[in-house]
């Protein structure tokens, strides 16, 4: 049971999990919503974040844990790697997020965007869209006085038209900067009113699912044993070679095999059952 859960059914403190494709603004994204430089971002074409961390914080009068992800479509990590880091946070920040929030950079989607997006749907299993709001960034490329709604509406692909309808029409957006609000914009277009109406997506979520966090246990599971094998095969092969003199290179090809064969040996994990 949820110890921050009340009798009605309420949070008293909200876990949200941020996910999206490398390089679309997670790290960003959760220093905006918690108002200070809480986690590393830089501009970079490489993938920053590496292991899932949290910060908390008390963000217009709600205190909430925000755990940020590495990106998948990596291109620092391997996907074993990455989806078993994704899968293990289920497990670091038990009984599970109340919300997750899928970030996406405010463009023209690519071929990778929908990868990157099925990747984390199918990781995540079947409720996994009950839990979502879809966050936006960049949201300074909108035209004046264009919402992200009407962006979605009017300029958006069928792919996320249909995400957004799968999220239940939950969407917002957000500017770059994570900085102390610019007085002289707009207040619909500020980050503070972007984050409050984010709020407002977040506490209907935890309301829908009657306050109860997201769970799916096989995939938390299977990416524990898988972690735990890596880990063991990553031992063996440091004791077989001198791990500390390999190029960079080949120390990422070598680490890949080992998440590849770990994975393996654990089985496929595909649309994982929610139990």
């Amino acid at each position: 049971m949820d110890r921050n859960r009340s009798m009605d059914g309420a949070s008293s403190e909200w876990r949200i999990v941020l996910v999206g494709k490398t390089t679309s603004g997670i790290s960003t994204a959760g220093n905006i919503i918690l108002g200070k430089a809480a986690f590393e971002c830089k501009a970079s074409p490489n993938s920053i974040t590496k292991t899932c961390a949290q910060e908390s914080g008390t963000v217009h009068g709600k205190r909430v844990i925000v755990i940020d992800t590495p990106g998948v479509i990596n291109n620092v990590k391997c996907q074993e790697y990455i989806d078993c880091e994704l899968g293990l946070c289920l497990f670091k920040y038990a009984p599970g997020p109340h919300a997750f929030v899928l970030v996406l950079k405010l463009h023209n989607e690519t071929k990778e965007d929908v990868e990157a997006v099925k990747k984390i749907k199918d990781l995540f299993g079947q409720n996994f869209l009950k839990y979502t709001v879809v966050l936006f960034t960049c949201g300074d490329r909108l035209d004046k006085n264009e919402t992200i709604k009407e962006y979605i509406e009017n300029k958006g692909q069928k792919f996320l038209k249909e995400l957004v309808l799968e999220c239940g029409g939950r969407v917002h957006v957000i500017d770059e900067d994570w900085s102390e609000e610019n007085v002289s914009r707009d207040k619909e277009r500020s980050n503070s009113f972007q984050i409050e109406q984010l709020f407002a997506s977040i506490e209907t979520i935890v309301k829908n699912n009657g306050g109860h966090p997201f769970k799916n246990k096989q995939l938390q599971d299977v990416s524990w044993e898988i972690k735990k094998e890596a880990q063991q095969l990553l031992l063996m092969r440091q004791s077989e070679i001198d791990w500390k003199e390999l190029p960079e290179k080949k120390l990422k090809e070598e680490e890949q095999q080992i998440w590849k064969k770990a994975t393996e040996m654990k089985g496929e994990r595909k649309s994982c059952i929610v139990f």
